[in-house]
């Protein structure tokens, strides 16, 4: 017997996008944002920001009734201190390592996209967290988190 709603389960993953333009963001379907701890809103940039070197994190928790392979597609920007971006990210999937140390340079919004191997998802809530290192100097803003997954 399944423990998930069954809108959840009638479906594999189907395109979902979290708004992180308000401060306040609204969970979807099937992600949420339950932990952020060395975060702020930035009203300035209408975004949220990953703040604190070895300390920003960005959990979110994914609900799939299978494991899937899942397309996770981050819109962001990298901030710019005397013209320079110095802002790696880790990004796990329940403890496995997605990507490690990321460096993202462009000053501009743009997608940039992670695969999530189904070997490391599993039926139920999954976490997926996004961290800044601790060797960071400059901040990183997320402005949308979008999943998508297949079998």
């Amino acid at each position: 017997m399944s423990i998930l709603p069954k809108q959840i389960t009638d479906k594999i993953l189907a395109k979902q996008t979290m708004d992180l333009s308000v401060p306040k963001p609204k969970a979807t379907p099937q992600l949420s944002m339950p932990i952020n701890q060395g975060t702020e809103y930035r009203d300035d940039f209408h975004t949220w920001s990953l703040l604190v070197s070895g300390e920003g994190l960005m959990q979110f928790n994914l609900s799939i009734a299978k494991p899937i392979f899942v397309t996770l597609t981050l819109r962001l920007c990298a901030a710019l201190v005397d013209g320079c971006a110095n802002c790696p990210i880790t990004i796990t999937a329940n403890g496995n390592s997605v990507e490690s140390h990321y460096r993202d340079t462009n000053e501009h919004w743009h997608d940039k996209v992670f695969q999530l191997d189904k070997k490391w998802m599993k039926a139920g809530n999954n976490e997926i967290s996004i961290s800044l290192d601790e060797d960071a100097k400059t901040q990183l803003f997320i402005k949308a988190v979008t999943v998508l997954g297949e079998e």
